[in-house]
C-alpha cells in the first residue's frame, strides 16, 4: 500500500562541476528521486519525493541546509529513520542527505 510521509533532513547538493547545472532548490517543492538503504536488509530502493528548502534558495555546492521531504512509496518507514542517510537523484546522483526528524501532519 502506497504511503506518504514527511521528514526534515540536512541536504547537500553536489557542485555543478560534478552534476551539471539545474539542481537549485527553493521554498517551492520540487519533485526528486531519493535512494535509500534499509538498515536491516541492506536493500536499496528509490522513492519519489517533493523536496523544498526551509532556509530559502539553495544552489549546488552550498553548505548543508534544512529541507522538507514529502516521500511517497511502500515501506517508507523501513528506509527513512532519524540518522539514516540517502542520496538525491535527478537522472544521476546530485546530492546526499541525512534524516533529522519525522514531521507529523
Amino acid at each position: 500500500m502506497k504511503q506518504y510521509m514527511k521528514y526534515q533532513a540536512l541536504l547537500k547538493l553536489y557542485p555543478e562541476d560534478v552534476t551539471g547545472p539545474g539542481t537549485a532548490l527553493g521554498p517551492t517543492p520540487r519533485r526528486m528521486v531519493l535512494r535509500a538503504t534499509d538498515s536491516v536488509s541492506h536493500r536499496c530502493q528509490f522513492f519519489s519525493a517533493l523536496v523544498n528548502s526551509d532556509e530559502g534558495p539553495i544552489r549546488q555546492g552550498d553548505s548543508e541546509v534544512v529541507a522538507t521531504l514529502r516521500i511517497a512509496g511502500d515501506d517508507i518507514g523501513d528506509y527513512f529513520k532519524v540518522g539514516e542517510h540517502f542520496e538525491v537523484w535527478m537522472g544521476d546522483e546530485v546530492g546526499r542527505g541525512v534524516i533529522t526528524r519525522r514531521l507529523f501532519i
